[in-house]
């Protein structure tokens, strides 16, 4: 896919939210699953503000009395750093719901949030649904396969479709792409892989069809076998359904680096300034040196805990919401979101409403500062939520 890039210059600030480091199958498990801190979602976030010509700086000593940050008595100790925990402490038992909601009920946040639209400063985001892009190739696969106008018509919601089996029925799913060695499976094991896959499909659609009816779910998990059965029946020698990739059995995302990497060559233009991040780093100068192009990008690494650096500090927070903002689109039902803003309270309203206004001042100025693999049913539910 042809990676969309901006030529304008902007200085442009970063900080991660949720870096798994790396995902791979573990039977009928990835091997995130037991930390506490993945079971709201598997969202990456990569994120923060950016800066043109026209953006005002910010006067950082003054928005922290704002927020009401405490400086460090002790002598020859540096000033606080700016964390996300400064501006809304979310407990661990709080669905992705009530974290949203209760991060829109933070003062502080107003307070940012004011701040970047009165200072003209954009947002701006990576945002990556780890395990919905690890499966994608089985639904470009099979639509490439079938060569069938109607599939490329309907290949989002066969994405839906996919990314709701997962939901439903994991640990069944990771045994089967453990099972075949995904995403290493050849054409001699093809087939099977096929066959499989739809008794899975079968098997979740018929439950389904006896707890909840022909729902939305019954629906996708119908256009989803009838594209699995199609793909069977075609089978042949000149059929070409593969998935063989570089990379070993079993391992989804060997780690983050080609996210940054992306990210950073869609504004080739601009200044990119990057909390400490060793990996990343390595990987930069790696890439510098088999790609001229990259050589020429403007990319600092600095230590954010330095107060001079507190728009890396500032990109941490930014982060941190943005993830709680997708955490939400993708655990809340369709009706959830829906009447989501209807309990709100005035607090809760009006920073939706600024979180809003940042977010569509960032999309008039460029669509690709904010930048998404997500679920086409969040897409909608964004929508839904926002109306931008």
């Amino acid at each position: 896919m042809l990676l969309r890039t901006s030529t304008k210059q902007y200085e442009i600030y970063y900080d991660e939210s949720n870096n798994i480091r790396k995902l791979y199958l573990e039977g009928e498990q990835y091997n995130i699953d037991k930390d506490p801190n993945q079971e709201s979602s598997p969202i990456f976030v990569l994120a923060g503000v950016a800066f043109d010509s026209n953006s005002i700086e910010l006067d950082f000593e003054q928005l922290k009395k704002d927020l009401q940050i405490p400086k460090n008595k002790e002598k020859g100790k540096q000033d606080r750093e700016l964390k996300f925990s400064h501006m809304a402490k979310i407990r661990a038992k709080y669905t992705p719901i009530e974290a949203f909601k209760y991060a829109l009920g933070s003062k502080h946040f107003k307070t940012l949030f004011n701040r970047l639209l009165s200072n003209k400063i954009f947002i701006h985001y990576e945002m990556i649904n780890t395990v919905y892009w690890s499966f994608l190739d089985i639904i470009d696969d099979l639509v490439i396969c079938t060569k069938d106008h109607r599939d490329i018509v309907l290949h989002a919601k066969y994405k839906d479709a996919l990314y709701r089996l997962i939901k439903l029925d994991k640990e069944n799913f990771l045994n089967l792409m453990s099972e075949f060695d995904f995403p290493y499976i050849e054409k001699g094991n093809s087939l099977d892989f096929l066959k499989a896959f739809h008794s899975l499909i079968q098997k979740n659609l018929m439950f389904i069809l006896k707890t909840e009816g022909h729902g939305i779910y019954a629906q996708m998990l119908m256009m989803l076998s009838t594209l699995t059965i199609r793909c069977i029946n075609m089978f042949s020698d000149d059929f070409e359904f593969e998935l063989v990739f570089d990379t070993e059995k079993g391992v989804l995302i060997n780690d983050l680096s080609n996210f940054y990497i992306n990210r950073v060559q869609m504004f080739p233009n601009s200044k990119h300034v990057m909390d400490n991040e060793e990996l990343i780093e390595n990987k930069f100068k790696e890439y510098k040196n088999c790609d001229n192009n990259f050589t020429s990008l403007d990319i600092t690494f600095v230590d954010s805990k330095l107060s001079e650096n507190y728009l890396t500090q500032i990109s941490d927070v930014v982060a941190g919401f943005i993830r709680l903002y997708f955490n939400f689109l993708e655990y809340a039902s369709i009706d959830e979101v829906s009447v989501f803003t209807s309990n709100l309270n005035n607090l809760q309203k009006d920073n939706l409403e600024l979180f809003k206004k940042l977010l569509a001042r960032s999309i008039e100025e460029s669509e690709i500062l904010l930048h998404r693999v997500i679920v086409p049913i969040d897409e909608h539910k964004a929508f839904t939520l926002l109306k931008i």
